[in-house]
C-alpha cells in the first residue's frame, strides 16, 4: 500500500476509475495516508464504471476526477463489512476506525522519510523473494 501514489485505476484494466492522489500521480510520496486522512477528503461509497468503490466528495480533484479509494484501501482506516456487491455497511463518517493499521495510517501520513524507508524493505524483501508464476490477467491479456 502506498504505492498507489503512482498511477491510478483505468476501467479498462479493472473496472475502478480514478486515482488515489490529488497531486501529479508520477511522484513517489506519503500524499496516499495523507488523502486517507484529510479532511477535506469525505469519502463517500459509490459506484462508478459499475465497481464500488470510495469516491471523495471534496473539491479536491485530479484531471476532473475525484479522488478513489478501494475497499482494500479503506479497510487500513476504518472498520465495516461488505455485501456480495462490495458495498460497505457504513460510511466514512459513520464506519468505525480500524484502530491498530489506522495508526499505520497516521504515522505514514504525517512522515514521508519514514514511510518511503519502510516501503523500500518491504519492496525490497518482496522482489528478493519472488514469486511463483501463476495464471494472472498479466498471462492471459496480451500486450
Amino acid at each position: 500500500m502506498g504505492a498507489h501514489t503512482l498511477g491510478r485505476t483505468w476501467p479498462q484494466n479493472s473496472g475502478y476509475k480514478g486515482a488515489w492522489v490529488s497531486h501529479d500521480n508520477r511522484i513517489f510520496s506519503n500524499a496516499y495516508y495523507q488523502n486517507m486522512l484529510s479532511r477535506d477528503l469525505k469519502f463517500v461509497s459509490g459506484v462508478m464504471e459499475s465497481k464500488q468503490q470510495w469516491i471523495s466528495s471534496s473539491g479536491k480533484v485530479l484531471n476532473a476526477n475525484r479522488i478513489v479509494m478501494l475497499n482494500a484501501d479503506m479497510c487500513l482506516l476504518k472498520k465495516f463489512e461488505i455485501d456480495g456487491k462490495g458495498v460497505p455497511n457504513c460510511f466514512y463518517d459513520s464506519c468505525e476506525t480500524n484502530t491498530e493499521p489506522a495508526e499505520w495510517v497516521k504515522i505514514y501520513a504525517n512522515s514521508e522519510p519514514l514511510f518511503k524507508e519502510d516501503f523500500s524493505k518491504a519492496f525490497t524483501k518482496m522482489l528478493e523473494h519472488g514469486y511463483e508464476k501463476t495464471n494472472t490477467l498479466i498471462d492471459i491479456i496480451p500486450n
